[in-house]
């Protein structure tokens, strides 16, 4: 458990730098060893790319419960 938890402040630490997902909740899964539950809202698919592979190198599993990626708008979507 202890190295659970320096691995899970260690994930913390890095995350907490992606300004994308400063609306992003994250917590500790009480059933899964190793598991973080993220909720909440990050914006852009390629900083929930990033957070998945920040917990790959922390070792740690992450699972969604009630998150929301908000895609950034591309110019094919953008109406002139």
């Amino acid at each position: 458990m202890e190295k659970f938890q320096k691995e899970f402040t260690r994930f913390l630490s890095k995350v907490s730098l992606l300004k994308d997902a400063e609306k992003a909740e994250f917590g500790i899964s009480s059933e899964i060893t190793n598991c973080i539950l993220i909720s909440g809202e990050v914006l852009g698919e390629d900083t929930f790319d990033k957070i998945k592979g920040i917990a790959k190198k922390c070792g740690l599993l992450l699972m969604s419960n009630d998150l929301q990626v908000m895609y950034r708008n591309p110019k094919s979507f953008t109406i002139e």
